[in-house]
């Protein structure tokens, strides 16, 4: 199905998430959310360098867009899709099982051949990730900013993750720390990642101020 409200400069990331990218471009087409949308291209990259920045961070841009951005519903997209549209059986299991992903930052511990060895800076939790193709890319001790999906046994990483040099994850890692800190002063959820999914913005923002 063509979209008529989509565009970005590549419709096909949006179709890129297996088993539910058609339902993703419907909902949007069905709704018209072009406005929304766009209202959410500028506040992610507001202050910004947008030609550059949109050009190299297209791809997190889509996946806070989908995960992260509150649309009029008062939802992620995600979970408003999952809610009033209407995918079949199986794009509704993709749907639950997208939903209930959770965005953190990791350390590369070890690569081989198409295999990632990550650990959760968190939780101390350590996660093989399959099929990847930042094993070709990626350096021993880079830092991942993602979600992961287990699927098929295998654990993979959701398109639209953050890649950043050792040195930018310490810093992230330190001012993710410190604003949980205070955040956590005020809130009785003390968990971290759920710190990060009501502040995902912030954290992108930090990101795209820092990317070498």
């Amino acid at each position: 199905m063509k979209s008529n409200v989509i565009y970005f400069e590549d419709e096909r990331l949006l179709r890129s998430y297996d088993k539910i990218g058609d339902s993703i471009i419907k909902y949007i087409g069905d709704l018209d959310l072009t406005w929304e949308i766009e209202i959410a291209k500028k506040i992610y990259f507001v202050g910004l360098d947008s030609t550059s920045k949109f050009k190299d961070n297209y791809k997190s841009f889509i996946h806070w867009l989908i995960f992260s951005y509150k649309f009029s519903t008062g939802l992620p997209l995600i979970d408003s899709i999952y809610k009033f549209g209407s995918p079949n059986s199986s794009e509704k299991i993709a749907l639950e099982n997208l939903t209930n992903t959770y965005e953190s930052l990791y350390k590369v511990y070890s690569i081989e051949n198409d295999m990632l060895l990550i650990k959760d800076v968190f939780t101390g939790q350590k996660i093989y990730i399959w099929n990847s193709p930042l094993a070709k890319s990626v350096k021993k001790y880079n830092g991942i900013f993602g979600r992961i999906l287990f699927v098929d046994n295998k654990n993979l990483l959701i398109p639209g993750y953050l890649v950043m040099s050792n040195s930018l994850l310490k810093d992230m890692e330190r001012f993710i720390n410190a604003e949980f800190k205070t955040y956590s002063k005020f809130h009785d959820d003390f968990s971290v990642h759920n710190f990060i999914k009501r502040n995902s913005l912030l954290i992108h923002r930090y990101f795209l101020r820092n990317e070498i």
